[in-house]
């Protein structure tokens, strides 16, 4: 069974309402734009259309000359704001959603908690005009991830500490609104019911391995949490890794995915979003999709099938294949099968924090940053089978409903993992 939902911990926002629905996004940043003295990252590129619905696509924004100044960041936003009159708060948070944009070495999620996501942004919208009512509406656990982003993006506009825009741009900034693209998923993850999920290297190929069955209804597909963040590994990031992010440019590298549980017109909505690291480059990139499910009795892979051609332009074997991955780990977690151990590492070091004396308890401060609570899902390595003298193999597995009960009445989910078939031959069995 999945932990409770309580277990993993959460910060809350007050409850709003609903907005509209946005797929099919890939960002990234580079360069910068002077504020203050400091630079935002600004720049940004789209490599497919920006697809909304009811909404047309957006060109491209050309990219800003290099930048020649700091980039701000929580340690100097408090003496940038003093040196130029300006108030903390929006440049706290600006700092904080740098954090968001930036590569850093830690998962996303846990480089935004770092940089103090949610207090920041809780500070600044107190201090805002009107975003009183904006901190209300980000609290709605219903809200899905392009209304978040619009919100944000929105405040940020009507906020008088911003950079200049684009000439003959009307609305909002793009600067801000894909500024708060970047915020929206840790903002969310860190204030819903949350958990890190890691899968193992031998979860990873089983998954791989393995084909969702048609039987499968997409009722089935349940996130044990609100708010996920699914970790890859190295083989999920083979499988996943677009050619190029940015034609010519990034080969991107997928570093987990964050995935959200809402609802749309009374249909159940998973809304992804992909962080990818890009080789070469200061900055992360973003892939985002909503995944509506509007039939809930409707086998799974048609479920999956009509996300992936819905009429959008481009090549979507990405999107199909990030799915399909998404689906097979949470089916693979409300499986009987499933190998699933709890780490409460950040949790058990802040409470062992107030027990210990000045010395060790600023060694451990200093630990902190890099600790969080995770779920490690799967074995540590691929059941092997002996059988007669054939080749060795790995025989594929599936996940189907098996029948059991009064008279095989009832349907329940199972995971027949993939297995080594003499595995004895192989060089290193379970590992080869």
């Amino acid at each position: 069974m999945a932990p409770k939902a309580g277990s993993i911990g959460q910060d809350k926002f007050p409850r709003g309402r609903d907005d509209s629905v946005g797929r099919g996004i890939r960002l990234c940043w580079s360069n910068c734009r002077k504020l203050a003295g400091f630079r935002f990252p600004l720049a940004f590129r789209i490599r497919e259309q920006l697809i909304f619905i009811g909404a047309c696509a957006m060109p491209p924004i050309p990219p800003p000359p290099p930048p020649t100044s700091p980039l701000l960041t929580a340690g100097n936003a408090r003496q940038v704001a003093a040196a130029n009159g300006i108030p903390v708060e929006p440049l706290a948070f600006g700092a904080a959603v740098n954090a968001c944009i930036n590569a850093g070495p830690r998962l996303h999620p846990v480089e935004a908690r770092n940089a103090g996501i949610v207090a920041t942004c809780r500070r600044w919208l107190e201090k805002l005009p009107g975003g009183g009512s904006v901190l209300h509406e980000l609290g709605d656990s219903n809200h899905r991830l392009k209304t978040v982003a619009g919100l944000l993006a929105a405040a940020m506009d009507a906020d008088p500490v911003r950079p200049e825009r684009h000439p003959g741009e009307a609305g909002i900034s793009e600067y801000n609104r894909v500024r708060a693209w970047f915020a929206a998923p840790p903002l969310m993850f860190w204030t819903r019911p949350h958990a890190f999920i890691e899968t193992t290297e031998a979860l990873d190929r089983m998954l791989i391995a393995s084909d969702l069955g048609d039987d499968l209804p997409a009722s089935l597909l349940r996130p044990p949490f609100p708010a996920c963040y699914v970790r890859f590994g190295r083989s999920v990031q083979r499988l996943l890794a677009p050619d190029n992010y940015w034609p010519g440019s990034y080969p991107a590298r997928p570093q987990g995915v964050y995935v959200f549980e809402t609802t749309r017109d009374s249909m159940r909505t998973l809304a992804l979003a992909a962080m990818h690291d890009l080789p070469g480059e200061s900055a992360m990139g973003m892939t985002c999709l909503d995944f509506l499910i509007r039939d809930e009795a409707q086998p799974l892979n048609d479920n999956i099938l009509a996300a992936v051609t819905d009429g959008s332009a481009g090549d979507r074997s990405a999107d199909l294949a990030l799915l399909q991955t998404v689906a097979k780990v949470f089916l693979y977690m409300a499986s009987p099968q499933a190998v699933m151990v709890e780490e409460r590492h950040s949790s058990e070091a802040l409470n062992k924090l107030s027990r210990l004396g000045p010395k060790k308890a600023a060694k451990l401060q200093r630990q902190l940053p890099d600790l969080y609570d995770r779920i490690l899902l799967g074995p540590s390595e691929i059941p092997g089978h002996g059988h007669g003298e054939v080749s060795p193999h790995l025989r594929r597995g599936h996940f189907r409903m098996q029948p059991h009960g009064p008279q095989m009445s009832l349907r329940k989910l199972m995971f027949i993992a993939p297995t080594w078939v003499r595995a004895d031959k192989l060089g290193a069995p379970g590992n080869e």
